[in-house]
């Protein structure tokens, strides 16, 4: 079998030596040269891994140093090769073949909440200026991320609040509704996990200056565009978080979820 993974990150250098140690024939796309290798390859793939992050509204791939349209490239794929990505987006939705994204698979979201919190963690300290300990910090949404990230806030003593609609946990972290809190006064830290648009213009005039947004939920889609203009506040669309501090885990992760959905179940 014959795969191509375009190397947007050390996770997918993990996922490309755990295909090679499969004894499957792998492509490893890291420059423009390569992505055109592939392109040329597409007929002949049995698997094509893209970046985490997909292709974009404009059909195009980016990993480091390399924008590179993948249309003619998805377009020479066999009807039967499997296409990867972990992030949906309305441009391969388009397309007139089935495409598997990790997350969709609740192992791998289960098993890749610990490492986003811990990047994130790792990225809070990278943006803030002053010692995490002198800030307070709002985390939007009480998903799987939202109550991992809380957590282990909390358990490191960092002053932290979920604004969510759930029911506050008998002597558990404070909580406060979404609809008072946009009506009252966020923390000088607010990070954002709900797949929706929860902070808007007329909500960020009201913020204090240096209030530091971060919006980490998949397609950065949290926070109105523009707010990321106004001078008084800081927001950050943050990276993929498990490959800031975990890359090696976090590839296994996806790794494991090739292997256990495709390769095993065709005895490769």
């Amino acid at each position: 079998m014959k795969a191509a993974v375009m190397i947007s990150d050390g996770r997918m250098q993990v996922i490309a030596a755990r295909l090679e140690e499969l004894g499957m024939d792998v492509m490893r796309a890291t420059d423009t040269a390569s992505m055109q290798a592939v392109e040329e390859a597409a007929p002949t793939l049995d698997f094509l891994l893209l970046p985490i992050r997909g292709v974009d509204g404009a059909g195009m791939v980016h990993i480091p140093g390399v924008d590179y349209p993948a249309g003619t490239m998805l377009e020479r794929l066999k009807p039967e090769a499997v296409l990867l990505t972990g992030l949906h987006t309305e441009y391969l939705h388009a397309l007139d073949r089935p495409v598997f994204c990790y997350y969709d698979d609740a192992q791998v979201r289960e098993e890749n909440t610990a490492l986003t919190a811990e990047g994130l963690l790792y990225y809070f300290m990278q943006v803030t200026p002053k010692s995490i300990y002198e800030y307070t910090v709002d985390i939007i949404g009480y998903g799987h991320v939202g109550r991992k990230t809380a957590e282990l806030f909390e358990r490191i003593g960092i002053a932290v609040r979920v604004v969510t609609d759930e029911a506050p946990e008998e002597g558990g972290i404070p909580m406060i509704a979404y609809d008072h809190w946009k009506n009252g006064k966020p923390c000088s830290v607010i990070i954002n996990t709900a797949p929706s648009t929860v902070i808007t213009k007329t909500m960020a005039e009201h913020f204090q200056p240096g209030t530091i947004i971060i919006d980490i939920a998949s397609n950065q889609v949290g926070v109105e565009p523009a707010v990321y203009e106004m001078p008084h506040i800081c927001v950050k669309a943050a990276p993929g978080l498990p490959g800031l501090v975990a890359e090696q885990s976090a590839g296994e992760i996806l790794a494991d979820y090739i292997e256990r959905n495709f390769l095993k179940k065709t005895g490769f």
